[in-house]
């Protein structure tokens, strides 16, 4: 018997023989179209249909009262929907790996890298977050952002290519980063279903053909550096700002550490009383604890941040300072709030520009006034063979303790030139 509107809205669950509670209940309109209604009253369409002799299978219609969904199917709807269903069943085909198919066809490649990132094991994880794919959805969105709202189906060779590019040759190894991690999102598209062909993304024998060679001069982009004699100019200039960006990353110049080890600081890890600051090994490069002599002026520039009710020194929007906020500050042009420094300097090359520095300082006999160790170690450095190591315990505490307040004494004199615009 064929089901009408008024059976339809009176239909109600079962009552269990066994418990007496309401259970589910199927009424057939005929044809292999069936209302379900669930124990808790709600209802939808579902057909149900066998291929040769295999088992039954059930291919969900939709809603018949739109509870929990955003439209629900009327009777006159669903015969039509499952009058397409029968339609596929003539023709041979499998309804229900028809609508798994249609539903892999419309993932994003934005879905898809959010899957990436949160099944990868391999990477290290520090309070809950796991950085490199921090790095890798913030380097994603800054240089390939467009693709995070396409559907993967639509990612072509074409598409790649017109976010490559534009920086293949101005930022050669952060380009090769970006292709590759597009390729990775791609072969998860690829063994999903999400995206049928060869990986658009792939280098051998295409990207290389459509935009040219790998860059040779790997890492050289991520260590350009100011010379030292234009860093004063430069720490006038960010601590004249009240930005958040603009206080860490003259932090970073004074102490010489890499950035996300003063973007994630903790307050908790500073003694103001001795003026130390202890990284933990999970922070750090090498795995070990690292503790950092702070000037006059890096400490107050962790007094100025502070903000009460927070762990962290440098503080972003919901947690710490995001992962390319220092970047972006010292690269953007102006009129985006940055220092226009792009290709000229970098944050990590901040390390180099200290260096530098350092091994040029003379005593009164033009020797050199501080030791390779103590500098090597202020960069958080191994010095000396891994037997040396093994006997020698002095972390230099005090004499780079010297060093760091020389170099912010020398980063920030009483007066300073105005910073030159990058050409």
């Amino acid at each position: 018997m064929k089901l009408n509107v008024k059976t339809i809205n009176e239909a109600k669950p079962a009552i269990s023989k066994n418990t007496g509670k309401p259970c589910a209940v199927r009424l057939s309109d005929g044809r292999n179209l069936f209302l379900n209604v669930s124990a808790n009253g709600a209802k939808s369409w579902v057909f149900m249909y066998k291929i040769g002799g295999g088992k039954r299978r059930e291919l969900g219609l939709g809603s018949a009262t739109g509870n929990g969904a955003a439209f629900h199917l009327t009777l006159t709807q669903a015969r039509l929907a499952a009058d397409a269903v029968r339609a596929q069943l003539a023709a041979g085909e499998c309804p229900l790996e028809n609508k798994v198919a249609a539903k892999v066809s419309v993932i994003t490649f934005g879905a898809l890298l959010d899957e990436l990132l949160e099944n990868e094991t391999a990477w290290k994880v520090v309070d809950g977050v796991a950085q490199q794919a921090v790095e890798w959805k913030a380097s994603l969105t800054k240089h390939a952002g467009k693709l995070l709202t396409m559907r993967a189906a639509d990612v072509s060779a074409d598409v790649v290519v017109s976010v490559l590019k534009p920086i293949w040759k101005t930022i050669p190894v952060t380009a090769e980063r970006i292709r590759f991690r597009i390729e990775r999102v791609m072969a998860k598209a690829i063994a999903k279903g999400c995206f049928v062909g060869l990986n658009p993304a792939r280098y051998e024998e295409h990207i290389e053909q459509l935009v040219g060679k790998r860059p040779t001069t790997k890492g050289q982009e991520n260590h350009a550096a100011l010379p030292f004699d234009a860093i004063p100019a430069l720490v006038a200039t960010l601590l004249r700002s009240k930005g958040i960006a603009s206080q860490a990353l003259a932090f970073v110049i004074l102490t010489a550490v890499r950035t996300d080890e003063a973007r994630l600081m903790r307050v908790s890890e500073v003694d103001f009383a001795t003026g130390l600051w202890t990284i933990p090994a999970a922070r750090m490069k090498a795995g070990k604890q690292h503790i950092v002599p702070l000037s006059s002026l890096a400490l107050s520039i962790i007094r100025s941040c502070m903000v009460e009710g927070s762990e962290f020194v440098f503080n972003g929007k919901n947690g710490p300072l995001g992962a390319t906020a220092l970047n972006d500050k010292l690269t953007d042009p102006a009129k985006k709030g940055g220092l226009g420094l792009k290709g000229v300097a970098t944050v990590h090359g901040m390390r180099g520009t200290f260096r530098t520095w350092a091994s040029k300082q003379l005593n009164a006999d033009g020797a050199a006034l501080y030791s390779e160790k103590a500098c090597e170690m202020c960069l958080a450095h191994a010095f000396g063979s891994k037997s040396q190591r093994a006997y020698d315990h002095d972390d230099t505490v005090e004499q780079r303790a010297t060093i760091m307040q020389a170099w912010a004494d020398y980063c920030r004199p009483v007066t300073v030139p105005a910073l030159a615009a990058a050409a």
